[in-house]
C-alpha cells in the first residue's frame, strides 16, 4: 500500500478510540496511526501515537495539527467512532489518489446500533454528492458527475477518505473557526480549490455512535451559521431535500 497515515481527531470518547484502533490493528498492523485529543482530560490510547492538543481546540484545528504532524504524502480521515471490518479495504481508496485519478476518494459508511442484546440494526449511508450554488443557494444532490470503472467524482463525500495531503493544506485545511458541523464548508472550499473527489461503494466502514455526556456538552453546540456565512449563502437543501435557511438563524 502507498504511504497512508491514519489521522483520527478525538474528543470525550476514550472507549470509542480505542475499539477503533483495535479494529485497525487486526487488519493494517503496521499502519501508522496518529491521534490528536482535546479531551479535558488527556487518555493517551494503546497503539497508536498520540498528540495532546489544546483543550476543546476544535475538530478542525486538531485535524490541522495532524496533518502538519505527518510525513506521509496521503492521509486516512478517520472519526474516532468509526470501526474496520473486511470491507475498510484502505488500499483501494489509496490507488484511487495515487494513481492520480482523484485527490481524495471515499468510501461508504454503515451507521450500526445494536438493538436486544446481540441483534445489530446496519444500515449504509449514501452521503455522496454533487454540489451547486446559485443565488446564494447550496443545493446537495445525490449520485456523481462522472461514473468510471471503479468510482464516481462527486463534490462531498462522508468524513472517511484517504487524501493527499499537500492537496488538503494547499486549500487550507479545515477552517479552524468552525469547531463542530465543518463539513460542508471543507467540501464547498475544496470544490472551489479544484480538487477532485472521488467515492466507491466497493469500500466501507462501520460507525457506532456513541454521546457520552461530556462529548455531547461540547458536540450540541451550533457553528452552522458561521459555516454558512463563509460559504457565502443563506440556505441550503441537503441530501435528504430538507432545507435550511440561515437568513433567521
Amino acid at each position: 500500500m502507498v504511504e497512508v497515515t491514519a489521522i483520527v481527531k478525538t474528543l470525550e470518547r476514550p472507549h470509542s478510540l480505542q475499539r477503533l484502533i483495535r479494529s485497525i490493528r487486526r487488519y493494517y498492523p503496521q499502519l501508522p496511526i496518529l491521534v490528536g485529543d482535546d479531551s479535558l482530560q488527556a487518555a493517551p490510547p494503546l497503539g497508536a501515537e498520540y498528540l495532546r492538543l489544546p483543550r476543546d481546540c476544535g475538530a478542525s484545528a486538531g485535524r490541522n495539527r495532524l496533518l502538519e504532524r505527518i510525513e506521509t504524502p496521503y492521509f486516512l480521515q478517520l472519526d474516532d467512532d468509526f470501526c474496520f471490518t473486511g470491507e475498510t479495504r484502505i488500499e483501494l481508496l489509496a490507488q484511487i489518489v495515487a494513481r492520480d485519478s482523484a485527490d481524495l476518494a471515499a468510501g461508504s459508511v454503515i451507521n450500526c446500533k445494536r438493538k436486544m442484546g446481540l441483534f445489530c440494526k446496519r444500515q449504509r449511508v449514501d452521503f455522496q454528492g454533487t454540489m451547486t450554488i446559485h443565488q446564494r443557494h447550496l443545493r446537495i444532490t445525490r449520485g456523481y458527475h462522472d461514473l468510471r470503472d471503479d468510482f464516481g467524482l462527486c463534490d462531498i463525500v462522508p468524513q472517511f477518505f484517504v487524501a493527499r495531503r499537500d492537496a488538503v493544506l494547499a486549500m487550507g485545511g479545515w477552517d479552524e473557526d468552525l469547531k463542530t458541523q465543518e463539513h460542508e464548508e471543507f467540501f464547498v472550499r475544496a470544490q472551489r480549490h479544484g480538487l477532485r473527489v472521488a467515492h466507491t461503494d466497493t469500500v466501507a466502514v462501520e460507525h457506532w455512535q456513541t454521546r457520552p455526556r461530556r462529548y455531547a456538552r461540547f458536540r450540541n453546540r451550533s457553528f452552522l451559521p458561521l459555516a454558512a456565512e463563509k460559504m457565502g449563502i443563506d440556505a441550503w437543501t441537503h441530501l435528504d431535500g430538507q432545507r435550511r435557511d440561515f437568513r433567521a438563524a
